[in-house]
């Protein structure tokens, strides 16, 4: 009998010891914390241009905490020096908009979690642009002044406005919503006859060609100005 009840409490003393072992090996843990992007480039100072589309673009991060287990109930905190944090678990998204350059971390700690596999860190540069070469662009201001007041006929005025610019030729091309070019097509003022019987608004656009690629390409070239009330 003694040597059954030893046995017994033996069985049950290595159960206990299994399953302890056993609930260790399928803690959660935190396998690695991924970025989509570990460095991101700043905008050129102004006047500048870079043909490199990353510089100053989007400055939010995809932030993925995998665990060993691929779990969907782990609670992840994370710490930023930096930025904030939009959303919450283990995929979210670091928003680094308005930080200027330097070097910051991510921290991703699993609640109620000791010991090892419990957190994970990874770090972002922001950089100044690396390719700002493209010298300084004159793009000016471009604007469609306002008509006045329509003649005996109803026709009005449209001018542009373009100051600044460091073009020498420039071509305009207008549209008009809601009315017809009389005269000037082609011309920094265009004779308007807006129609009486399309709705409102009816609308105004140039489209500027400076004959400069740098310009065409980094500088505004489109304006539009909207006429609520038709003579």
């Amino acid at each position: 009998m003694f040597s059954l009840r030893f046995f017994l409490i033996v069985v049950l003393f290595a159960t206990l010891v299994w399953r302890a072992d056993y609930a260790y090996a399928q803690k959660t843990e935190i396998t690695s914390l991924e970025l989509d992007r570990t460095e991101l480039s700043l905008q050129c100072e102004p006047g500048r241009r870079s043909p490199l589309t990353q510089c100053g673009g989007d400055m939010v991060i995809n932030v993925s905490t995998v665990t060993n287990d691929n779990s969907k109930t782990a609670q992840i905190q994370y710490k930023i020096n930096a930025g904030k944090i939009l959303g919450e678990g283990k995929n979210v998204k670091w928003d680094l908009s308005g930080v200027g350059k330097g070097t910051y971390t991510i921290n991703a700690a699993m609640e109620g979690c000791n010991g090892n596999g419990c957190e994970a860190a990874r770090s972002v540069s922001i950089v100044d642009c690396p390719d700002c070469g493209c010298g300084l662009i004159e793009c000016g201001t471009i604007s469609i002044l306002e008509p006045g007041d329509p003649d005996e006929s109803g026709r009005l005025v449209f001018t542009a406005s373009v100051s600044g610019s460091a073009a020498d030729t420039i071509e305009y091309k207008w549209t008009v919503v809601g009315g017809e070019i009389l005269e000037g097509q082609g011309t920094p003022s265009i004779l308007v006859k807006l129609t009486k019987d399309v709705a409102s608004p009816a609308s105004v656009t140039l489209d500027l060609d400076f004959n400069d690629e740098k310009i065409n390409t980094y500088c505004p070239r489109t304006v539009t100005k909207t006429i609520s009330e038709k003579p």
